[in-house]
């Protein structure tokens, strides 16, 4: 499965989530395939960006998910499989919202 990550730099949080956000993938989900589409307009275009990732897939399966985003490995496998019976998934159940603080405190946890 690839998964299709809009991004914008900022020089700052979302680059830091973005890094974090990789290495959650390398740990947990190491054969996932991150494309990364960056969106370089002074007002982020998430439809652009998510439009540049799709050009890197080479996988015939993709979900997306921002830069501060995580997958569960478990639904998002679970998700594979209903694509077989459905052409469209939302592979998540429960959100886990962090706050500004939270945030910060996760950063500085290994994935």
């Amino acid at each position: 499965v690839s998964v299709l990550i809009p991004y914008k730099r900022d020089g700052g949080i979302r680059g830091r989530n973005l890094q974090w956000v990789k290495r959650y993938y390398e740990a947990v989900m190491p054969k996932v395939e991150l494309c990364i589409g960056v969106s370089n307009n002074d007002l982020f275009n998430r439809s652009q960006a998510i439009n540049l990732a799709a050009k890197q897939v080479t996988r015939p399966i993709f979900a997306i998910a921002d830069s501060n985003v995580i997958y569960d490995p478990r639904i998002l496998m679970k998700a594979i499989v209903e694509a077989e019976k459905y052409p469209w998934i939302i592979p998540f159940s429960y959100i886990f919202d962090l706050n500004k603080e939270s945030t910060k405190s996760l950063l500085l946890e290994e994935p």
